[in-house]
């Protein structure tokens, strides 16, 4: 499942409990396990595919680059590939290398994260990841590499990457496990950094963190406290507040894993009096009521101002239905606190033109979107979504969202199968005129899956910011059929992969 292309306030549909059998997914840290050393993980494997359902599925990702991709299927499919693993590790691995390792990891888990529905279960097996800028900063200071110019910064680990990993484990609805295998990291004299560092993914991701060993047999526990879950619906509370969770069991020696947060979208009103009637925009931006009179969808997109360093989202938004005309709208942005930070206003010619494209300039943080519209009948709609306010690190630059439209004057939350192409845009800042920068656009039907096609991109200087450059690239839309589809965009830097953006792309009939 890839995440929503927007928001939207049309009623959703009960949410179904998963039937059938678990969903096992295993994120294999292959570069990280020393030659010779691979039986273990092959044991520990086997040893839960033994103790699984007929119904079950198990996919295995590898943290290589071409490495395994195996969607969920039978259990043997799994252990039959496992016999070809070969560790990667090498003794004398350097920081830039396991360092980079570490980000591949978290930015492979987060994808994980987000595309997971109820019912799946995620392994992180690894021996080890220094994943903390500060634990990096460590390994630097003990090893000397601290004074090393060739040590690389494309795969420098930020803060941002654990805010990021962590808003994807509070939104999944996955159960993760973190398989530390102590005995496989080739080069031992990383082993205690890097048990600091899978200590903090853990942590990040409420995750269970097991060691595993020569013949260990843990993973029959794993295989037991995912027999069964429970699916809780909490009562009613204002839309954008935190909720914390707390779950505990009256029987003794159980212990419960829950999500312990959520923002809580949409909303109902509160018992304190009847639902708020639609007004102004201005009133419905104060409220948490959600007003589905319109039914809307919105997507919040993060860029540079023009010729500043300061952030902006521009916001797209419209009816669902074609034929309804806006008389008025309004887009705020409320932090964490639920303290408005910026606001804007249509002008009635910004109100002609489908999406409606709104520009809000404003300070890098979290914040909830909520857009607010009417029509000359009086009819109301809004949406809330949260959007991180931060540009995609991407080693030495950095990365806008992807703006996706038919042409640059164009965007589109949606595509239908009239459209005859799609072009994503994205804008790349940070750029010196040594930089050699390619660009690969992808199209896949799951963040996991092996791309549908592939194409490079165009790189264009941007007049009057000259460390700014426009990438794009499209796809031909006839070929794909009515769902959704992961656009990648990847950038390389003087021949090393620097990062990557992506966002869903929806094709309807």
């Amino acid at each position: 499942t890839l995440p929503a292309p927007f928001a939207t306030n049309t009623a959703p549909e009960p949410a179904a409990v998963p039937t059938g059998g678990r969903e096992f997914l295993i994120i294999l840290d292959e570069e990280g396990v020393g030659p010779g050393r691979e039986e273990p993980v092959r044991k520990a494997i086997a040893q839960l595919t033994a103790s699984a359902a007929p119904s079950d599925r198990f996919g295995l990702i590898s943290l290589r680059q071409g490495g395994f991709d195996i969607q969920a299927s039978a259990p043997a499919v799994l252990t039959d590939t496992l016999t070809k693993f070969v560790g990667g590790g090498s003794q004398s691995e350097s920081l830039g290398d396991l360092t980079c390792r570490t980000k591949r990891a978290l930015s492979t888990l987060g994808s994980a994260l987000r595309a997971s529905s109820v019912g799946r279960t995620i392994l992180l097996v690894t021996p080890g990841l220094p994943a903390s800028p500060a634990g990096v900063q460590q390994m630097r200071q003990v090893t000397g590499d601290a004074a090393d110019s060739s040590f690389s910064d494309l795969c420098q680990i930020r803060s941002n990457d654990f805010e990021d990993l962590g808003a994807a484990a509070l939104a999944s609805a996955a159960n993760v496990y973190v398989l530390h295998y102590v005995d496989g990291m080739a080069n031992t004299a990383n082993i205690r950094d890097a048990q600091q560092g899978i200590e903090n993914i853990a942590g990040t991701v409420n995750a269970e963190l097991v060691r595993i060993s020569g013949g260990s047999d843990v993973l029959e526990r794993i295989m037991s406290e995912t027999s069964s879950y429970y699916i809780a619906t909490l009562d009613s509370a204002p839309a954008g507040a935190v909720r914390r969770v707390d779950a505990r069991s009256t029987r003794a020696a159980v212990k419960l894993v829950a999500r312990p947060a959520g923002r809580v979208r949409g909303g109902t009103a509160t018992a304190a009096g009847p639902a708020p009637k639609a007004g102004s925009p201005r009133d419905m931006i104060r409220v948490p009521t959600v007003f589905r009179d319109i039914p809307l969808r919105a997507t919040g997109l993060v860029s540079r101002v023009p010729g500043k360093t300061d952030l902006m989202v521009m916001a797209l938004f419209e009816p669902e239905d074609p034929a309804t005309k806006l008389n008025a709208a309004i887009v705020a942005l409320y932090d964490e606190k639920g303290t408005l930070k910026a606001q804007w206003t249509a002008q009635p010619k910004e109100l002609e033109v489908t999406p409606v494209a709104a520009a809000v300039p404003v300070a890098p943080g979290s914040y909830r979107m909520r857009v607010a519209v009417t029509d000359a009948s009086g009819k109301a709609g809004t949406t809330d979504t949260d959007v991180v306010v931060q540009l995609k690190d991407a080693g030495p630059v950095k990365l806008g969202s992807i703006v996706m439209g038919i042409d640059q004057k164009s965007p589109k939350l949606q595509f239908t199968g009239s459209d005859p192409r799609v072009i994503g845009f994205v804008p790349i800042y940070g750029v010196t005129k040594d930089m050699k920068i390619s660009i690969i656009y992808e199209v896949r039907e799951s963040e996991s899956g092996a791309p549908l096609g592939s194409i490079p991109g165009n790189l264009l200087e941007m007049p009057g910011a000259p460390d700014t450059r426009m990438v794009w690239a499209g796809f031909g839309l006839p070929p794909l059929a009515p769902g959704d589809y992961q656009l990648k965009v990847i950038v390389t830097v003087d021949g090393q992969e620097a990062g990557a953006v992506a966002r869903t792309l929806r094709k309807v009939q």
